[in-house]
């Protein structure tokens, strides 16, 4: 309210004020408001002498602040009226803001502190944050802030516009925060999704409380061999802000978790040098290890265990075989016979470890292949 020093006349000045349950029955009383009186009548039959004391000394205090950095004051010099839901009274001269308070007591040391509080919780909006993937580009998220009341109707407009997932759009839990202030996203170091750094610095969005932002971002995965025991990778988004009481101190307001599939990895090139090696005919050549392939199809994960195959290894090579169970176990036992000594008896080593596989037929196999190849080499 900003104008000439003083007013030629009074202004009369409306403000809403929640009233207490005594006073809104005086006025209802007063006014022949019947149904606000009968509704009244049962709560204060209820009260007991002491808190119908208690509300009707109730006190009304008016307070002026005429630039933000001010501190509110009081002004005692005006009459208030108070009617139901509202207090009027008149102006004589320019005032920056306005606000009631209801107390009870006439005490004003605590005033200023109180409209301080009220009016930050005025400012506080309840929001909450909606993330979804894309159905058809699983790499691409959209991230919404939107009031509380209307997070199950975001999520319905987000799977309308393409962004069901699978999984479904997520929201957080309730939060608090300031019209136009800034939200912050970051992408948690212990997971395994990330964006560029030129993307990272544009990650910033402003909460507006009537008119929901909204902000795409195309993540990728950090290492495409990790989550190795997951069909997708994981990672989180984290959601900060800065905290304007505490030179900007960044604030955590909650982490969502998201997810995206994992690509199949398309390795160039022909059998590796590994393989050529034993193209040549032998007890442990390319016909011996088909046929052992063929009789270990559902052994392969605990072949590769009891043959100290690194995770990395077998990663590597279902990524090179994905549907082919016999090849993925031919490479298993090339790579375990060519981190062997040369003049180890790979068969031997072979028939026992199998024998532990609870194959010991497949091993008495290998053992007479191993004393026929001898007399015929003699």
């Amino acid at each position: 309210m900003t104008g000439p020093r003083s007013f030629p006349c009074p202004v009369a000045i409306q403000i809403p004020c929640p009233p207490s349950s005594c006073s809104t029955y005086r006025c209802a009383e007063r006014e022949g408001d019947r149904s606000t009186k009968r509704s009244h009548v049962i709560l204060l039959t209820m009260m007991n002498s002491k808190k119908k004391r208690m509300y009707n000394n109730e006190h009304l205090h008016l307070l002026c602040q005429n630039t933000p950095l001010e501190p509110w004051t009081c002004i005692t010099n005006i009459k208030l009226e108070e009617k139901i839901g509202s207090v009027v009274f008149e102006l004589r001269k320019p005032q920056g803001r306005l606000i009631i308070l209801r107390t009870m007591s006439e005490n004003k040391t605590r005033l200023q502190n109180a409209a301080s509080i009220l009016e930050n919780a005025l400012r506080m909006k309840q929001f909450c944050i909606v993330v979804g993937k894309g159905a058809d580009q699983p790499n691409v998220f959209c991230i919404q802030l939107c009031p509380l009341e209307v997070a199950d109707d975001m999520m319905r407009r987000m799977q309308q516009n393409g962004y069901g997932g699978p999984p479904d759009p997520i929201s957080s839990k309730l939060l608090l925060l300031g019209e136009g202030q800034e939200v912050y996203i970051k992408f948690s170091k212990n997971g395994n999704i990330t964006t560029s750094e030129e993307i990272q610095q544009k990650q910033i969005i402003t909460f507006h409380y009537h008119h929901p932002n909204k902000l795409q971002i195309h993540v990728k995965e950090k290492d495409q061999y990790a989550n190795y025991s997951y069909d997708c990778y994981k990672g989180l988004v984290e959601f900060y802000t800065h905290n304007p009481t505490s030179n900007n101190e960044e604030v955590l307001l909650c982490k969502l978790p998201i997810a995206i599939p994992k690509t199949q990895c398309k390795i160039k090139g022909s059998m590796g040098c590994y393989r050529s090696l034993i193209k040549e005919e032998g007890l442990l050549g390319m016909k011996t290890l088909r046929w052992l392939a063929s009789e270990l199809k559902n052994a392969d994960e605990e072949l590769s265990k009891r043959l100290n195959i690194k995770q990395s290894r077998m990663q590597a090579i279902k990524l090179k075989y994905p549907q082919n169970v016999n090849e993925q176990i031919i490479d298993i036992i090339v790579c375990w016979r060519n981190g062997q000594p040369r003049f180890t008896d790979k068969v031997a080593i072979l028939a026992a470890e199998l024998t532990k596989c609870k194959r010991q037929d497949l091993a008495e196999v290998l053992q007479q292949m191993k004393t026929e190849y001898s007399v015929k080499d003699n």
